[in-house]
């Protein structure tokens, strides 16, 4: 009983020290925020009216906000655009100023979908290397002889994109039995349609956020993913996972997806109940949280498992 008592005790400091830990890191957030306003007004005020004049007449900065959308640091850049947006380099290239996540020129080839663009653009962000023209070239007809050997039929196919029942999928199964294949035959879909998504390979995901660390990019990092019209997370379950994770980034972004009813797909070498004890960390005093991310992603996605897919399958792509 002494010792029953004792792991009591000490889990419930365990769970103190992290509450006090995550207040005294909100804490330091606001107090980095309110300097950081202060500097914005000093800045804004020693930027030249003219400059101030361009940004609020071109329409393509002329809502964005002072120490919001664009500071100091990207003036030089809005100018460059400003004085070479109408020129076309010897490859056909043009200048476009992105304002969204960030203050940056890309080049636009005049012959490629501004669309393809915007996609490669956020996905250079978190550091994906997307090959959208390896991913056109997928095999249709083996994409759905792989779909139907999971018993997944085109009617629930298309279900799923008339935003039907579930907003999302949920695959699972051996090594080696196409989910990541799947996964882009479905983006393939996306593409074609020219509808937003974002593309995350879990392990490289969750290494752009430190633990216990806090700045504006990333806060930008989980609003887009937030918001994306559809997300892929691939290899969910293999990430090097932590609490902070877990309870700060992860969680936050499926509950607002759930809530707003988002497409949403994983796969996963894991079912669900293994998933669970990925995410609890095997630790009993972590099934509350655990619990919670499991439900956001039933209450998401419905389940599939892959490793029905026959071995004679295997070889064939």
């Amino acid at each position: 009983m002494y010792e029953a008592i004792k792991n009591i005790k000490k889990i419930i400091e365990e769970e103190q020290k992290r509450e006090w830990e995550q207040k005294e890191l909100k804490r330091l957030q606001r107090k980095e925020t309110e300097y950081k306003q202060e500097e914005d007004k000093k800045s804004f005020a020693m930027i030249d009216t003219s400059i101030i004049k361009q940004i609020q007449e071109d329409p393509t900065t002329k809502d964005l906000k002072f120490g919001v959308d664009y500071d100091t640091k990207d003036i030089e850049t809005m100018l460059n655009y400003f004085k070479n947006k109408k020129n076309i380099d010897e490859f056909e290239h043009k200048m476009i100023l992105k304002t969204k996540p960030y203050i940056q020129i890309v080049y636009q080839d005049t012959k490629k979908p501004l669309y393809e663009e915007n996609i490669m653009t956020v996905h250079n962000l978190f550091n994906q290397n997307l090959n959208l023209e390896e991913i056109k070239k997928i095999d249709k007809d083996f994409f759905n002889t792989i779909l139907s050997k999971i018993e997944f039929s085109k009617e629930q196919w298309g279900k799923v994109n008339q935003f039907k029942e579930k907003n999302g999928i949920y695959l699972y199964g051996a090594l080696n039995t196409y989910k990541t294949f799947l996964m882009k035959g479905f983006i393939n879909w996306y593409l074609q349609k020219e509808k937003d998504f974002i593309f995350l390979y879990m392990p490289d995901f969750v290494r752009q956020f430190p633990q216990h660390w806090y700045d504006q990019d990333i806060e930008t990092k989980i609003n887009i993913v937030k918001n994306t019209p559809v997300l892929f997370l691939d290899d969910i379950g293999a990430e090097h996972l932590t609490i902070y994770f877990r309870d700060e980034i992860l969680g936050p972004i499926l509950v607002y997806r759930c809530e707003n009813k988002l497409n949403t797909f994983f796969s996963s070498n894991l079912n669900l109940e293994t998933l669970l004890k990925h995410f609890t960390f095997n630790d009993i005093s972590q099934n509350f949280k655990g619990i919670k991310i499991i439900n956001q992603i039933k209450n998401l996605c419905s389940v599939y498992c892959t490793s029905k897919i026959k071995k004679e399958f295997l070889s064939i792509h």
